[in-house]
């Protein structure tokens, strides 16, 4: 293993829901990992796929994630791909940006507004959004987005 691909690993934790999370930089506001290859900076994810497939010509395509986790760097949740691909999954799974499907109805929804508003109260309460958001199985910035009402704007 190279030095850099080492340097990499230890960037990533395996969560018990198979995703291998990225803990590295992240670009800004995309919630994807990126990692100095060296020359350049590239997703995580697509370095992940690289190194779990040297050699492999990839021109013309893009990485794409099986399990929806833009951290995951799960070499067996990714895969090859064009953008048209891409976008039928995003589709499939209502993922579109401007996709009418929010909260619970989101495709890819792991929260409830029950599991938000219990976060929001153990947070006003003094519990660290790290905490509550390992406890409920998501990043701490979508626990944090959750807190704060970026998302999850809706009341009861």
């Amino acid at each position: 293993m190279t030095a850099r691909a080492a340097l990499f690993w230890r960037h990533v934790r395996r969560d018990p829901t198979g995703c291998w999370l990225w803990t590295g930089a992240e670009a800004e506001g995309t919630g994807y990992g990126i990692f100095n290859a060296g020359a350049q900076a590239v997703g995580a994810h697509v370095y992940a796929w690289g190194l779990a497939n040297p050699g492999v010509d990839r021109r013309g395509l893009i990485v794409r994630h099986t399990c929806d986790v833009r951290l995951c760097v799960n070499p067996k949740h990714l895969l090859l791909g064009t953008q048209q691909d891409n976008v039928r999954d995003m589709d499939e799974r209502g993922r579109r940006v401007n996709n009418p499907r929010r909260g619970e109805a989101h495709g890819n929804a792991k929260l409830t507004l029950e599991l938000v508003l219990a976060a929001r109260r153990a947070h006003a309460a003094g519990e660290s959004v790290r905490s509550i958001a390992r406890r409920l199985g998501v990043s701490s910035p979508t626990m944090t987005s959750a807190i704060r009402g970026k998302t999850w704007r809706s009341k009861p």
